[in-house]
């Protein structure tokens, strides 16, 4: 008897993971006015039910529970690593995240921060993606970088803010074409 076997692969999901920081939804971190609300529409308007945000903290600012409802309300697949204006529990985080980390998430080689991480701790890991600076360093900016120049490495350490973005969500494949230069 002759059995054919025939695999097929089959993307059901058709998801992408985003990557993103320091929203400070309903704060004042940036000049730009209504920045929230471009925030809002540039999630909206990129990312579906299907994909996966990775938030790499400061997710707002003031009191969560004003801003409770308007993450609950985006798209997507949320994972929070919690930043330093990040001070609720981690319970009222889960209420509209699907998942919370303290200080890191880990994923495909890459761990995602609030701050710069020694990777030495991490060694499945090969880059750092992280938030808390809202700008990348121009120029290796050592005052942003000061605290953590033991071993900060312009070619592992990668922040990531939505005021860079244009205030859209990149996917991690933009990410890597733009910083991480991965083939």
């Amino acid at each position: 008897m002759l059995r054919i076997y025939i695999t097929i692969t089959v993307n059901i999901f058709n998801m992408s993971v985003f990557v993103t920081s320091d929203t400070h939804f309903n704060g004042t971190a940036y000049l730009t006015e209504n920045y929230s609300n471009l925030q809002i529409s540039g999630w909206q308007s990129s990312v579906t039910n299907n994909d996966i945000v990775i938030h790499c903290g400061d997710v707002h600012a003031g009191k969560f529970d004003n801003v409770k409802e308007t993450i609950k309300s985006l798209p997507g697949y949320k994972i929070l690593v919690k930043g330093n204006h990040d001070s609720a529990k981690n319970e009222k985080y889960l209420e509209v995240f699907d998942e919370v980390y303290n200080t890191t998430y880990t994923l495909d080689g890459i761990a995602y921060s609030h701050t710069p991480i020694d990777l030495k701790d991490y060694p499945n890991c090969e880059y750092n993606i992280f938030g808390h600076f809202h700008v990348y360093p121009i120029g290796k900016d050592i005052s942003k970088i000061r605290r953590y120049k033991e071993y900060y490495n312009f070619d592992k350490h990668f922040p990531i803010c939505i005021w860079d973005w244009n205030w859209t969500l990149p996917t991690l494949e933009e990410f890597k074409k733009r910083f991480i230069n991965v083939k």
